[in-house]
């Protein structure tokens, strides 16, 4: 098995659907699977996906919610590919992607993840990597760069080239397999947001390089929920993984420094926009991880 294609399903059985039709029409020249791990989802996504698809594709029931990580270290263990691509259900392929991600990886030892180019449904440039592993700095900086230089100056692969980045979008991830078993896959403390970022971390610890290949062409939906308060539950989810995000892979000490720089963001943002939910849901979480760590250290 060339590579095994791991998604997750929540609720979104149609945007799923679409996903692997883009997948069955798109990928020619090697030898894959699909894998499907359904999230307790409540739409009847399991028993739509097994009238659709057949033995297309494997479909793993969780029973419940567990994120994306966790999700997707349970698609992982029953994979047999060389290779694990993660796909997000909101995406559509535009052209034989998943092969030509592993054609590159075939000829280049020193990769250990690689991603392509991602595109909103107006075929225009989405975000698909980082330039740099986040830093405590970035926090403040990041977003007036994006100001100044445009987003994806430091998101998207307009050279036309292979190049090497910080990490590629969890959205269409493609590892090693014997690599993402050798670091224990996802960390399950993420629920949802960096747990692609930490990962890349372990990874690129032990030598390894990550690079984003342009010519593999994918359309991220970024299919989120209309409702404002899924929004906000979604940015406290955001929240509480960059500071988790930050404890383990630079130490508890720069979580502080973290929620200071994003606090000086958000009331730039209060100031400008006159809005407030940010910098009220940071401080929340912020308090929660403060409190997580005063109970650890009894």
């Amino acid at each position: 098995m060339d590579v095994s294609i791991i998604m997750v399903n929540y609720n979104t059985r149609n945007l799923t659907a679409t996903a692997i039709e883009s997948i069955i029409e798109k990928t020619k020249g090697i030898l894959y699977e699909i894998i499907l791990v359904d999230n307790g989802s409540m739409d009847d996504s399991v028993g739509y996906l097994q009238n659709k698809f057949g033995d297309l594709v494997s479909i793993i029931e969780s029973g419940s919610n567990l994120g994306f990580g966790k999700a997707n270290n349970l698609g992982a263990r029953l994979a047999k590919g060389k290779y694990l691509f993660f796909l997000n259900t909101d995406t559509v392929l535009i052209n034989n992607a998943v092969a030509i991600l592993f054609d590159f990886m075939e000829t280049r030892d020193e990769v250990g993840i690689c991603g392509g180019n991602l595109y909103n449904e107006a075929h225009q440039p989405n975000h698909s990597y980082g330039s740099r592993i986040p830093t405590v700095l970035s926090e403040l900086t990041g977003p007036v760069l994006v100001k100044l230089l445009g987003k994806s100056t430091f998101s998207f692969n307009h050279q036309g080239d292979p190049r090497a980045v910080g990490y590629v979008i969890g959205a269409h991830m493609m590892v090693r397999s014997r690599l993402f078993q050798a670091v224990g896959g996802f960390d399950p403390d993420f629920f949802l947001y960096y747990e692609e970022v930490e990962l890349t971390c372990r990874i690129r610890k032990m030598g390894y390089r990550v690079f984003s290949v342009p010519d593999a062409k994918i359309i991220h939906l970024e299919e989120g929920s209309q409702e404002e308060e899924q929004g906000a539950r979604r940015h406290e989810w955001f929240m509480a993984s960059m500071l988790l995000f930050y404890q383990k892979v630079y130490g508890t000490s720069s979580v502080k420094w973290a929620y200071y720089f994003c606090q000086m963001k958000n009331i730039l943002q209060v100031l400008i926009k006159g809005k407030k939910e940010n910098f009220l849901i940071t401080r929340r979480q912020y308090r929660l991880w403060r409190g997580r760590v005063k109970e650890t250290d009894r």
